[in-house]
């Protein structure tokens, strides 16, 4: 959707507060410059941000006057932002070419009063063509299941985007969301309203509003990547899920709703949860030899290399090499590994797919072309060699699969994700201790070189209770186990509770700068603890903005819209609020005190360290983690892992599902947890 349009009065809030900025800051420097011989003296600086304010607060009340954008244009930008999306989406998923392979597909079950005239079995294209409005029959609540490797993500691409490609301004907008993120203690609504705030920047109220007149149509994908057993009973999340999916309603019916499943899986929650979803259930058969024959012939660019293959698939239909290749993920997989390039010289494949048919199970057809994926898919001048993708994606592979064990590994009570790549979450592949300890004495190591000269310089009692107490409070909050990426969130100016926050940071740091200015102050002698006293108290304010901007940090995982960008804002949050704490600091007390310019400078640096690293924290435990896998761990991984993950995925080895990467098929993480890079 692109960024969240502020409401008028957000924008209203916004402007105020710049304009109070631009007062304040021509207050500070009138009043409180050393050398100031009256009111008309302004420090250089202070005129410069109060110009900048100023010049926001114009901006902002400008967009305070511009109407809300009406709810249809809201539709039809959702719909062409979706429409962008899942067409990339799908073009990393059928490789070079955009044309999926047409599966056939059987209906396997439709509740008997809601059976219409559904198609009893056909082609990818009658699916589509009967869930597109205008058509108002049932069934609209339809699951479509298969192998692994059938084709069930990109089916559910083909209909999103063919419902959009002859949408209506009033048509509901499909909305693909992965099952496995779901926390299902929330409803659907609650999922579709979080999502498309989430993804699409969409305001609170507007999504909400959307939701409600059920113009959203949720399109879940993977049910079965919500629990690690094959067989799912009741109480699991999928069971959950689809007991919520079951309240999920458009007044007294139910609300339309398409779902993705493997059919192993799908058929344990049948059994034990019996038919109550009352979904219309569709299974997509394995591909023909004949259609995949006919697929590779309109797809590879000089067909004498594969005259073996295509004359195997048409002599035996049921061979090892017709089951091997009979799913759209296998047909793929053969024509990147044979059609592109690569690393060639460095790739242990033969130039020829010849091989394919000489190979003598179905399961061999697939390891042979994992294999040689990575290679295949990595350029030659890619910033990567293909043995360093190996042995980096092997080590994620290894610790997913790990989590996939039964029961689920947890820590801090919560189980390990064995499909989902968050870089904020991923620190207990390294271990559930190491990472925090690392944590612990990375806050303490940057705290150090600005205690120290505050130890040599200053009052002996003061500066060891002070570096005792950061210290301190630094190790405490590296025990936390989850940490949350903070982000400054200005938009909380316009609710109650965020309005509170910053009162509340101001009037802290009003006391804060009093107390930490008599105690230095008495340090040195009563009648200069008074001054400082007296000078730190009012630059205790700006102290208080570093409280209130951490008052007004919000969860940077609910605006991500790039996987990188939570342990980016965390690092930007504590950056913000770091500086803020020192130049506050610096400023009072070396004004305060003639001869401390390097005691308060010291002391600043570690005061405003000691904030921007409590909102930092989850930035903080990512670089623990790239401490803890370096070249000599186990466990190595590249330095810029968010950035080689980016990398994976725009060649197409991963995939990005809201904040989290994740294989792109299952299948390919499986055989890299099997065979360990050598």
């Amino acid at each position: 959707m692109g960024r969240k349009r502020r409401t008028p009065r957000e924008y209203g809030l916004i402007s105020a507060a710049a304009l109070l900025v631009a007062l304040a800051a021509l207050a500070v420097g009138a009043w409180l410059l050393p050398d100031n011989k009256g009111v008309g003296d302004i420090d250089p600086l202070s005129a410069l941000i109060a110009l900048l304010a100023l010049a926001a607060s114009l901006w902002t009340l400008r967009k305070a006057l511009q109407p809300p954008l009406p709810l249809a244009d809201v539709l039809a930008h959702l719909a062409a932002t979706v429409q962008e999306a899942e067409a990339q989406a799908r073009y990393r998923l059928l490789g070079e070419g955009t044309a999926p392979i047409d599966v056939t597909f059987a209906l396997r079950r439709a509740p008997t009063h809601r059976v219409g005239d559904f198609p009893s079995g056909g082609r990818l294209k009658e699916i589509a063509a009967y869930y597109r409005p205008p058509h108002p029959r049932p069934p609209h609540r339809l699951i479509i299941t298969g192998s692994p490797g059938a084709g069930k993500t990109v089916l559910a691409i083909v209909l999103i985007l063919s419902l959009l490609d002859e949408r209506r301004p009033d048509d509901p907008v499909p909305v693909r969301i992965s099952a496995a993120s779901w926390d299902t203690r929330r409803s659907v609504e609650e999922l579709l309203q979080a999502h498309l705030r989430r993804v699409f920047h969409l305001p609170a109220a507007t999504a909400e509003q959307l939701v409600t007149a059920r113009l959203v149509l949720p399109v879940i994908d993977g049910l079965d990547e919500m629990d690690t057993g094959l067989e799912p009973g009741t109480a699991s999340r999928a069971g959950q899920a689809l007991a919520r999916i079951e309240a999920y309603l458009h007044g007294s019916a139910r609300a339309d709703v398409v779902l993705t499943c493997r059919s192993a899986q799908y058929q344990a929650l049948r059994q034990a949860c019996g038919d109550g979803a009352d979904l219309a259930w569709v299974e997509i058969l394995p591909v023909l030899p004949a259609t995949a024959e006919a697929f590779l012939r309109r797809r590879v660019r000089d067909l004498s290399r594969w005259r073996e293959v295509l004359q195997a698939l048409s002599a035996v239909p049921d061979g090892p090499l017709a089951r091997g290749l009979a799913t759209p993920w296998r047909l793929t997989l053969a024509l990147v590994v044979y059609e592109r390039p690569g690393h060639s010289d460095e790739c242990a494949a033969p130039t020829s797919p010849v091989e394919l048919s000489t190979l003598v199970s179905a399961q061999a057809v697939g390891e042979h072309l994992l294999a040689r994926l990575i290679a295949a898919l990595t350029p030659a001048d890619a910033p990567y060699k293909p043995q360093q993708v190996r042995a980096w994606l092997t080590v994620l592979a290894t610790y997913l699969e790990r989590n996939n064990a039964e029961p689920a590994p947890q820590v801090g009570g919560r189980p390990l994700s064995g499909t989902d790549v968050v870089l904020h979450e991923l620190w207990p592949l390294a271990g559930t201790r190491l990472p925090r300890v690392v944590h612990a004495v990375l806050a303490v190591t940057l705290l150090v070189p600005f205690l120290y000269p505050l130890l040599l310089l200053g009052d002996a009692a003061v500066a060891s209770a002070t570096a005792i107490t950061l210290c301190g409070f630094q190790v405490a909050l590296a025990g936390i186990t989850w940490p949350e990426p903070k982000r400054l969130d200005l938009s909380t100016l316009a609710s109650r509770t965020g309005r509170w926050r910053l009162a509340v940071g101001l009037a802290h740091g009003l006391a804060e700068g009093l107390a930490v200015g008599i105690a230095f102050g008495l340090a040195v002698g009563l009648a200069v603890g008074l001054t400082v006293g007296l000078t730190v108290g009012l630059t205790g304010l700006v102290v208080g903005l570093a409280d209130g901007l951490m008052g007004l940090t919000g969860s940077a995982t609910a605006q991500a819209r790039d996987p990188r960008a939570p342990v980016r804002s965390a690092a930007l949050a504590a950056l913000a609020v770091g500086l803020t704490g020192t130049l506050a600091l610096t400023f009072g007390l070396t004004f305060g005190l003639a001869h401390g310019l390097a005691v308060g400078l010291a002391f600043g640096i570690a005061f405003g360290l000691a904030h921007g690293l409590a909102v930092g924290l989850a930035a903080m435990r990512y670089a623990a983690l790239l401490l803890c896998t370096r070249r000599w761990s186990r466990q190595a991984l590249p330095p810029r892992l968010g950035r080689f993950l980016h990398w994976c995925t725009e060649v197409g080895l991963l995939r990005v599902t809201g904040i989290a990467y994740q294989f792109r098929h299952r299948e390919l993480q499986g055989y890299l947890a099997r065979h360990p890079a050598l």
